[in-house]
Order: C-alpha cells, then sequence, then structure tokens
C-alpha cells in the first residue's frame, strides 16, 4: 500500500508571536529610554542640564548658541546666564544684531574699558570685558548693565546648581531689568 502524500502542516504560529512580542518589547525599551533621556534634559521644563559648574573659571564667559544665552561666571564666582539679544533687537522687526563680548585683542576694548569702567556694576567690577552690538552699538557690563545709555539691560535667565553639581539654566523665564537710582538691576516687565 502507497502512502498518499501529506499536504503541508502550516507553521505554528508561535514564532510569529515571539518575534512580535520581542519587537514590542524593544520598542517599549527604546520609547522609555527616550523619555528618560528627554525629561533629563530639562527639555520639557526649559532648563538646560549643562557641565559640572566647577568646570568654568572665574572672570569667564561661555556662549551657548543651542539657546543663544552665555554663562558668566563673575569674579566673586556667582553665575549669570545672559541672553545674546537686547531689548532693541529684540523688538525690531528686520534685521538683528546680537551681543557678543569683544575679545581682548579688539583695538575698541581698551577705550571702551576707558569710558565706561566707572560705570561697570559691582558684579562686574574688576572684568575687562564689555559685551557689544554692532547694529546700534549698545555696550554692556559682564553683567549685562546697559553702560551707553538708558534703557533694559541684557535679559537673564535662573542660574542653579542641580544634586549632580551640574550648572542648570532655566530659559523658560527671561528676567528683564533695567538701572534705576535704587538698583542697577530692578526687575521689569519684559516687552517683545
Amino acid at each position: 500500500m502507497t502512502e498518499s502524500p501529506r499536504e503541508p502542516v502550516p507553521p505554528k504560529p508561535v514564532f510569529a508571536g515571539c518575534l512580535g512580542m520581542i519587537a514590542a518589547i524593544g520598542t517599549m525599551v527604546a520609547i522609555a529610554l527616550f523619555m528618560i533621556v528627554y525629561l533629563e534634559s530639562g527639555a520639557d521644563t526649559g532648563r538646560m542640564v549643562l557641565r559640572d559648574y566647577r568646570s568654568y573659571a572665574e572672570g569667564t564667559i561661555e556662549y551657548v548658541g543651542e539657546r543663544n544665552f552665555y554663562v558668566v561666571r563673575l569674579g566673586d564666582g556667582s553665575f549669570l546666564a545672559l541672553d545674546d539679544l537686547d531689548a532693541a533687537n529684540r523688538a525690531a522687526e528686520g534685521r538683528r544684531c546680537r551681543v557678543q563680548p569683544l575679545s581682548p585683542a579688539d583695538p575698541a576694548l581698551p577705550e571702551l574699558l576707558a569710558t565706561y569702567r566707572s560705570r561697570f556694576s559691582d558684579h562686574a567690577s574688576g572684568a575687562n570685558v564689555v559685551f557689544r552690538e554692532d547694529c546700534n552699538r549698545a555696550v554692556y557690563d559682564a553683567a549685562g548693565l546697559r553702560l551707553d545709555g538708558e534703557g533694559r539691560n541684557l535679559d537673564r535667565y535662573g542660574v542653579g546648581v542641580n544634586e549632580d553639581m551640574q550648572l542648570v539654566v532655566d530659559v523658560s523665564r527671561r528676567i528683564c531689568t533695567e538701572a534705576t537710582p535704587a538698583d542697577d538691576f530692578t526687575e521689569v516687565a519684559c516687552s517683545p
């Protein structure tokens, strides 16, 4: 007696189910890792976590181009985060100029220091740097105080240090100030 050929038995869905489960677990792990990195970065809160605060030398200025601000470590060891767009340029509809610290090699620096050093805020006393924007030629000291006339100082952001000793800048809210007879940095309402 000859046997008739058997029909092939379809594979059991176990293999496909295992692959589907592995893909689902992999996707969940990827989402969880993304969320941890995203939340830890401060992206959800406007907080930028930078490097260890001790790595910033006193009297230095470092640009954070990702969010357009300067981290300033003053001579007394305190930190400021200064926006690189001053009030006049923030309000401008057309071309905007951003403030920059003058290079020590800039030939205009000695004259600007001689002209404005007596107006430096207490926070910037002893500093050998000024910020300038080239559209309106506004000049600011290392703490962001407007030196060349009346007007708003450079806007600031809150700065702190987290439990890992990293510098944290809260870019979700600008702090706007101007010089008054009572204080060089009197908080005022931010416009534009």
